[in-house]
């Protein structure tokens, strides 16, 4: 930054800097999960005591995250349903984040580096919120409309790691931190990434004393780390999404935790084939190739922190934050299909940033600082390449199909958003291909009998979702699709029977229920016919 400039401008122009790369998403739709969440979900749009309540008690799709729906519930009021209202909403507070992170830097940097000026300062902590902000990494949380409470949590938990930083008050920072919690789990590691401030570069940890102090000064806030992570846990537990030891054995978990600690360093060096979803493989052990791979690149990246000469403090509270923040997000407790996600970055490679920040600070010369301009350069335009592969489902699951070809379940919603553009004889090529490579999916049967259902193929459908309940006999969907076929067909009292089975195994479902009650009608309207002389 150029001299001359107060921390006032600069944060002004950290922030208007920080939406450029993301303009994309206002031309976006809602992707994903957004279907579920925002269109098939009509509890969040509204604050009265019934809604309020629904936003603090439910773990609707797993995440408890009562202020991040109701956030969302401000965008529909102020918005209604137009996505682009929803995407300026992620990106005002992704740029806020960005602010409150360069008053971070400043304050870490002063620390960290005391005889650096206050120009260097300045312009460190710049970068270290630029690095942060402008790095494709951060693209999905702020282009998916559903991680509203990746970037939600994350300007409560910033806001309250500035206020620690400057000392505040207990009553101060309390709010923060349980306003962060409520937004997502995500926050359940900071109170030990203060606690490794307190160490570097506070350097208030010189005696055990004062390392018992400062965990006792941080009690309330573990306390309601360890409430939120059981929450978490049951919450994604409650909504099927945690993988048991059966499906993903110990071996495996470690495995995926490891390679997840290299991913995430990785991808920070160099940010090459983001995908919204990276599949776990179907043989992985501590003995995997990726496992060594991963740890040969936390060596290499550890060593060159090491030549750099960084303080031996700094290292050891680069580490731990990171590891800290990793830990809970790796598959140590398996949560869905993926075996890392951009989005478990957010917070988690603020150490990173820090680290960029004060190598710039620490630079000499126009060379080093024309340098570090084009590093941020070139991630801003990263960034604004990564935020239009989020324009709709379809640019969406075409672009993670093109980093792995061989994803079931980026093949499965790819296909559906196919059939959302009434594409559908692509969608049924993609299905039948995907039948092959996984023959016994019973979602891919699912799907593929979907689709068949649409094209007005009843016969053809009821065979291929016969095969979907053979293989899960609880897929409520499949059921709902079985028996839409069997009443097209005009097969009423069988329909009668599977419609019976898709509505008590999903209760919710309108489609399932409507149909149900055609087939109901259908079969008194048939015994009446009978009865007529």
């Amino acid at each position: 930054m150029a001299p001359g400039l107060g921390p006032a401008l600069i944060a002004a122009l950290i922030f208007i800097l920080t939406l450029i790369p993301f303009l994309p998403a206002l031309r976006a739709g809602f992707v994903w999960d957004d279907a579920a969440n925002l269109f098939d979900n009509r509890a969040y749009r509204h604050f009265d005591w019934k809604h309020l309540k629904w936003m603090f008690t439910t773990t609707y799709m797993g995440p408890y995250q009562p202020l991040s729906w109701a956030s969302l519930g401000l965008d529909f009021h102020l918005w209604g349903m137009h996505a682009w209202g929803f995407h300026l909403t992620n990106m005002l507070l992704h740029a806020a984040n960005a602010v409150l992170f360069y008053f971070i830097s400043r304050e870490f940097l002063k620390r960290a580096l005391p005889d650096a000026s206050e120009r260097e300062v300045a312009l460190g902590a710049a970068v270290s919120a630029l690095f942060f902000s402008l790095h494709p990494l951060r693209v999905e949380s702020v282009a998916w409309v559903t991680e509203r409470r990746d970037v939600l949590a994350g300007f409560f938990g910033l806001w309250a790691t500035l206020c620690w930083l400057k000392g505040r008050r207990l009553r101060a920072i309390l709010p923060l931190y349980t306003a962060c919690l409520l937004s997502k789990a995500s926050g359940v590691a900071l109170p030990a990434a203060w606690l490794i401030l307190d160490y570097y570069p506070l350097r208030r940890l010189n005696s055990f004393s004062e390392l018992k102090k400062s965990f006792v000064d941080k009690m309330p806030f573990f306390i309601l780390a360890g409430g939120a992570a059981a929450f978490a846990i049951a919450g994604q537990a409650g909504a099927g999404n945690l993988r048991g030891l059966s499906e993903l054995g110990v071996s495996a978990r470690v495995a995926e935790a490891l390679i997840g600690l290299g991913f995430y360093a990785q991808k920070t060096l160099w940010p090459s084939m983001l995908s919204p979803l990276y599949r776990v493989p179907d043989a992985l052990s501590v003995f995997s190739a990726r496992v060594w791979i991963s740890l040969l690149a936390i060596g290499a990246c550890a060593y060159a922190i090491r030549l750099a000469r960084v303080d031996r403090r700094a290292q050891a509270a680069l580490w731990g934050y990171y590891v800290l923040s990793v830990l809970p997000v790796s598959g140590l407790l398996q949560n869905g299909p993926q075996l890392a996600a951009d989005r478990y970055s957010y917070l988690s490679c603020l150490g990173w940033a820090l680290l960029a920040g004060a190598a710039a600070a620490r630079a000499r010369g126009r060379l080093a600082l024309g340098g570090v301009a084009v590093l941020l350069v070139v991630l801003g335009a990263l960034s604004f390449r990564q935020t239009r592969f989020w324009y709709d489902d379809d640019a969406l699951w075409s672009r993670a199909l093109s980093v792995d070809p061989g994803s079931i379940p980026a093949r499965l919603n790819y296909g559906l958003a196919l059939a959302g553009k009434r594409r559908m004889f692509e969608a049924l090529s993609i299905y039948e291909e995907t039948e092959g490579l996984a023959p016994n999916n019973a979602m891919v049967w699912n799907h593929h009998g979907y689709v068949l259902l649409e094209l007005k193929r009843y016969d053809e459908a009821e065979v291929v979702l016969r095969r979907a309940v053979s293989l899960d006999e609880n897929l409520g969907s499949a059921w709902t699709y079985l028996g839409a076929a069997s009443l097209r067909q005009g097969k009423f009292e069988q329909a009668v029977r599977e419609l019976s089975r898709a509505a008590e195994l999903s209760p919710e479902s309108e489609l399932a229920q409507d149909n149900l009650e055609e087939a109901q009608r259908a079969v008194e309207d048939a015994k009446k016919a009978q009865k007529k002389p």
